[in-house]
């Protein structure tokens, strides 16, 4: 019997199956357009809280066709099956436990999503059907691609002319890797079984997804493809290398410098930049190195750590690449941050077992393209990107671990659990849309957002559109309790000098210095901040701070220069001759 995460011992479950791979194929190609379905500031949320509420009906459907078709059930779970549950429930437990920290309801819907997306591919008869669907959605995003750059159609970002439906080159990229290992394994497999229409199909789709791959312009697109070549033509090398093994690792190992040479030297203030991302990410792993910081912590914790680097490393080389952090552009150390070891442990268990089964290269060249485009990106903070792992991991076939015989009732209990999941997410994506719709009327009529704040703040307080409507807002009153709250939900330098202001303009000099400091020591490459300083320093009568940050901002390593350093670098330099 095949292993799958449901049963598959009766013939009449066929064609059940046979319909959610058809509609989990449909969701894999249309989901990268889900953002054209909502309008507003929160079309992420949505995205997510739409996409959990189809897979969850999809499973709910299914657990409801057995329980009225079978008094007992078939279950075969396998060790990948189990390394999966246990990332999961350690997943939640973190979440039940660290209760420092607030996490946005938005992560726990996605990963849900994520876990029902599991689920339903293991239970999905025509595995295949979904690798051809990663490739069609590839080429409709090498089609987008390709007009943007020959500008027929509009790009997403003002500043690059390639993105796809995504809004940053990047993602695009490793996308299309991915989509092209699939089909350059699924053309191998129709030129040996010689079906003309799918090697047709297949070739097109590589040339274009080829030349999207080229036009992304992405440096982890580009090493995934080379390492899912590597996978195609592993067992040729290991030939080669069993019969010349001095000369074969010679070769490699030199092709492998050069190459970490060149990627670097590419774009070397963007590697750079990842560099210092990966150094300050390393203190919060040795800060919390078991269990780490807590889910979604890295966006709350990072910047005071990056502020806490550069005030210990005045002189570091990282300063002209310092900037606001969203991301760590590496997913393992992202687990690691958040779970700690003990996290990172049991998801290189699921890979383990994932790629411990014989053969399947199709499926290990597809997750290996995803693993190192994850080791240079960010694709969990994507969602066409992170559900990828789900389909790819779930169409591996391994061997069952244990099979059970589960009476009806289990299923009823697991449909009405599912049912209620279901309701709670209908509840939250009306919720969510709702307050979509109010804030864009908020920024289309100019009128204070004061009651829409109080309605929303609670659950809203993690998007970053919502947090700067509402930083503005209550830097009017700095007298509010939540100011810090909001700090800690969303540190940026520019935070940070906005109720650095705010207090000057009260007479509050002292916690205007805290933030101004803060603000400086974040991104050490900017000049405000320290303007900003050295203005409080100016308006409180304190000189010699005001001459000492002066000195500062004149030696100080600007990331740009425009006309708004030039003038306060000539106004500063005017104050320095005055005091002479």
């Amino acid at each position: 019997m095949p292993d799958f995460f449901c049963i598959f011992a009766y013939e009449n479950n066929a064609e059940m199956k046979k319909s959610i791979s058809i509609l989990l194929s449909i969701f894999v190609v249309l989901l990268p357009f889900g953002r054209y379905a909502f309008d507003g500031i929160l079309i992420k949320q949505e995205v997510i809280l739409c996409s959990c509420f189809l897979l969850s009906a999809i499973l709910l459907a299914y657990t409801v066709f057995l329980t009225v078709n079978k008094k007992r059930i078939s279950v075969s779970i396998s060790i990948l099956d189990i390394s999966v549950l246990l990332f999961f429930i350690y997943s939640v437990l973190h979440l039940l436990f660290v209760k420092h920290l607030q996490v946005n309801e938005t992560v726990i819907y996605k990963w849900f999503a994520v876990l029902y997306l599991y689920a339903l591919c293991r239970i999905a008869q025509h595995r295949n059907m979904l690798m051809y669907s990663i490739v069609l959605s590839g080429v409709i995003q090498s089609v987008i691609a390709v007009l943007q750059k020959l500008y027929v159609i509009d790009s997403y970002n003002i500043f690059f002319d390639v993105t796809g439906t995504f809004n940053n080159p990047g993602r695009l990229g490793g996308y299309v890797a991915i989509a092209f290992t699939v089909a350059v394994f699924l053309l191998n497999a129709a030129i040996k079984n010689k079906s003309y229409p799918e090697i047709l199909f297949l070739s097109i789709s590589a040339l274009f997804l080829s030349v999207s791959v080229i036009l992304s312009d992405s440096r982890a697109a580009f090493v995934g493809v080379l390492c899912g070549v590597l996978v195609y033509f592993y067992p040729k090398l290991c030939l080669v290398y069993n019969r010349h093994k001095i000369i074969f690792s010679t070769v490699c190992f030199m092709l492998a410098i050069l190459a970490v040479v060149f990627l670097f030297n590419y774009r070397q203030g963007s590697a750079n930049s990842r560099l210092l991302i990966w150094r300050v990410s390393l203190d919060m792993i040795l800060d919390k190195p078991l269990f780490g910081h807590g889910i979604t912590s890295f966006d709350q914790k990072y910047m005071h750590y990056q502020a806490a680097y550069f005030d210990e490393n005045p002189d570091s080389k990282f300063i002209p690449v310092a900037d606001n952090i969203a991301y760590v552009y590496n997913e393992f150390i992202h687990i690691t941050v958040e779970t700690g070891i003990a996290g990172l442990a049991l998801l290189l268990v699921v890979f383990y077992f994932a790629f411990s089964g014989k053969r399947q290269q199709l499926q290990k060249a597809a997750l290996v393209v995803l693993l190192v485009f994850s080791m240079f990106s960010y694709p969990t903070e994507i969602f066409p990107l992170l559900i990828l792992f789900p389909v790819i991991i779930g169409c591996f076939k391994t061997k069952p671990f244990r099979k059970i015989r589960l009476r009806r009732g289990i299923f009823v209990i697991t449909g009405s659990v599912l049912a209620f999941a279901v309701y709670v997410n209908v509840k939250s994506e009306l919720y969510f849309r709702n307050a979509s719709s109010e804030i864009m009327q908020i920024r289309k009529n100019s009128r204070q957002p004061e009651e829409y704040i109080c309605k929303y703040y609670k659950r809203l307080k993690y998007n970053h559109e919502f947090c700067r409507i509402y930083i503005l807002w209550i830097s009017e009153d700095i007298s509010r309790n939540e100011i810090f709250n909001v700090l800690e939900l969303f540190p940026t330098s520019e935070s940070y000098c906005i109720f650095g202001e705010r207090y000057a303009e009260k007479g509050m000099y002292g916690k205007a210095e805290e933030c101004f400091k803060t603000a400086a020591s974040m991104t050490p490459n900017r000049i405000l901040p320290n303007y900003s300083l050295f203005k409080l320093y100016q308006k409180s009568g304190n000189r010699e701070n005001a001459i000492l940050i002066a000195n500062r901002i004149l030696n100080q390593h600007i990331k740009i220069d425009n006309t708004q350093t030039i003038r306060i670098r000539f106004e500063v330099e005017n104050y320095l001759k005055s005091t002479k």
